[in-house]
């Protein structure tokens, strides 16, 4: 392995001498994201937001509110299933600016620069050409998507990438205080997503493996080990439930509800991993001989064909009623054979250098792979984001493998550029998606004023929930509905929680149609979009027709005085 003073000087003549590398990735970062920081609030964004807001009155409490988001009001910590560590970080920010989107996004890039220099200081010691690794990095779908939402990612993926920089640096200078901040970043993973429970066994085997025994150093691990007991303690002691204990039990009994999922997870997330980590897939003429390249596509195809088959949310989509949608099949064997390639870099690795960090890197995607396949109670994009500096650095060291390490960089850098338009296509799909949310509740809102309507109610969640609310419009208690006559009530097409009619009194008033993007679509379901839950559709995102998303607004017509 090279020393550190000649990896930075490959990392210099990268960006031509001119600027220094910590530069490039930061600036990088900004560019991939700044374009959307006034993306509206979509997904589980308000969730957060909720907490954060509710933090600045009760910064002790942090789930000590009811609201609804699951068909009926329940207390927050019966919904959240994640730990409230971004929200503590927004909390302030809301102070000072309000429920803004914009200021939110700006300070959201805080911890994606940071994770994009841990990335790139982290690749300093595990391959030859670091910041190559972290420009693969930062235009992966999956880390231009996440740091465009207002969620628990991000902020976890830095301290998450940060934590294995400090602690390996640790463990190798034997640097006490490295060891101790890197068990206190552990910590704050976890109490930010409680998916960064894999750095423990990730970093713990890696270091026996590392010095070939059971080394009093591990006792650094205690340090995250007792501050989430701590968190557990407590979170028992407010609201009579761990919470870290229940969002597992919740996952587990989740998680196979669909037909064959032992099956069909696993073949999905090698889908979700293609895709959200599609340098892989643009490099895979450089990285692997063409007999591979048609294996693995004959293997990815024959798998999507076992999920359509197996699967009964996905026949309907691949097999419809009259033909078989060849290209979306097409495209899900190219995502599917993009995981699998990233598989085999990882096991080709092993084979040829048959080292610790060869290991590490092995350790690490199959803790990326085995949550989101096994764990988590869904498949989605943000799963799959601490995984994406790891496939950075596999392939450059695949480049490196194929011989061609002294290659002129333009000649083996091309990809990146298409690898970068996939990136900024999705995001900005996504940026439309979640802009039909505002636009729609506006229009109903000014409608119903129009109409002189007393009430507006709604099915729904997600940012449609958000901004409808922001409009005066009320959710639907599903377990107790109270609706009178002349109430609208505005059903979406595209969202969760949502009926075919609200009452059996329900007379159609119009359908209002947002349009989004029309040729790509990141969470559709009656397109197999999923990318942020493959409850909606088993690919993180396809290309095609994609119809407008419609809003279907109803009045009560009884002449009792409600339903």
């Amino acid at each position: 392995m090279e020393s550190h003073s000649q990896n930075n000087q490959r990392a210099l003549s990268f960006a031509g001498g001119r600027i220094t590398p910590l530069l490039v990735v930061a600036g990088l970062t900004l560019l991939v994201l700044v374009p959307f920081a006034g993306k509206p609030f979509n997904m589980d964004d308000p969730v957060y937001l909720w907490v954060a807001r509710h933090i600045l009155q009760h910064p002790a409490d942090f789930f000590g509110f009811n609201c609804y988001w699951t068909y009926t009001e329940k207390p927050m910590h019966e919904i959240n299933m994640n730990p409230p560590g971004v929200s503590y970080f927004i909390a302030p920010i809301i102070g000072l600016f309000g429920e803004r989107e914009v200021p939110i996004h700006l300070a959201l890039l805080i911890p994606a620069v940071a994770a994009s220099l841990g990335g790139f200081y982290l690749a300093r010691s595990l391959c030859k050409r670091p910041l190559f690794a972290a420009v693969l990095s930062i235009i992966s779908p999956v880390f231009a998507v996440s740091g465009t939402m207002v969620m628990s990612d991000m902020l976890m993926f830095a301290f998450f990438i940060w934590a294995i920089v400090l602690w390996r640096e640790g463990w190798e200078h034997r640097d006490s205080r490295a060891l101790a901040l890197g068990g206190l970043l552990i910590a704050l993973a976890v109490l930010t997503k409680y998916s960064a429970l894999m750095l423990i066994p990730l970093l713990g085997i890696y270091s026996i493996f590392h010095a070939r025994k059971i080394d009093v150093r591990l006792l650094y691990m205690v340090i995250p080990i007792v501050l989430i007991a701590g968190y557990q303690w407590y979170t028992h002691h407010l609201y009579g439930k761990a919470m870290l204990s229940e969002a597992g039990n919740y996952a587990m009994l989740s998680n196979w509800r669909e037909n064959h999922g032992f099956i069909t997870r696993p073949i999905i997330t090698l889908g979700f991993l293609g895709g959200c980590l599609a340098p892989v897939l643009f490099f895979a003429p450089l990285t692997w001989s063409w007999r591979v390249l048609l294996t693995s596509f004959c293997a990815a195809f024959c798998g999507a064909a076992l999920v359509t088959a197996l699967h009964r949310h996905v026949t309907p989509l691949v097999m419809g009623a009259d033909r078989v949608h060849w290209g979306l099949l097409a495209q899900w064997a190219v995502y599917i054979m993009g995981g699998i390639l990233l598989c085999l870099a990882v096991l080709q690795d092993i084979r040829r250098n048959r080292d610790a960090v060869s290991f590490f890197l092995f350790l690490w995607i199959a803790g990326v792979f085995s949550f989101a396949a096994f764990v988590n109670w869904t498949v989605a994009a943000r799963n799959i984001l601490p995984a994406a500096p790891a496939m950075a650095i596999l392939l450059v060291r695949r480049l490196d493998e194929t011989g061609q390490e002294e290659e002129r960089l333009w000649r083996i850098a091309w990809p990146v550029i298409p690898a970068a338009a996939l990136a900024l296509c999705i995001s900005w799909s996504d940026y439309a998606l979640a802009g039909i949310n505002p636009v729609a509740a506006r229009k109903i809102a000014a409608e119903a004023k129009k109409a002189n309507a007393e009430n507006v109610l709604f099915y729904g969640h997600w940012g449609f929930q958000y901004y409808m609310e922001k409009e005066g419009a009320k959710p639907v208690d599903c377990e107790k509905p109270s609706m009178k006559n002349g109430d609208w009530v505005a059903i979406p097409e595209n969202n969760t929680g949502v009926v075919e009619s609200p009452s059996p009194w329900a007379v159609p008033i119009f359908t209002l149609k947002v349009p989004g993007c029309s040729w790509l679509s990141t969470m559709q379901y009656n397109v197999g979009a999923g990318l942020h839950s493959s409850s909606f559709g088993p690919l993180p995102f396809v290309f095609g027709r994609i119809p407008v998303s419609s809003i279907r607004v109803f009045q009560i017509h009884t002449g009792e005085s409600g339903t």
